[in-house]
């Protein structure tokens, strides 16, 4: 799902859930995860406008993220 050049890092806003990742993700890549794995893939109000997805890793697959 994530496009070879990968940025990810601890979120550092408030409003993901614990143990959340930060994957920056272009929009159109972004709305096909949301839609396909909504448990795993979601966004907060704060990143709605950014090229960012927030990933649960505790319920994510290594096929989910690519790795």
């Amino acid at each position: 799902m994530f496009a070879e050049e990968l940025l990810a890092c601890m979120p550092s806003h408030r409003s993901p859930e614990p143990g959340s990742l930060m994957v920056r993700i272009g929009l159109d890549d972004r709305a096909e995860g949301l839609t396909a794995d909504p448990d795993v893939f979601y966004v907060t109000e704060h990143y709605v406008g950014y090229t960012a997805v927030l990933v649960r890793m505790s319920r994510a697959t290594p096929d989910e993220i690519g790795v």
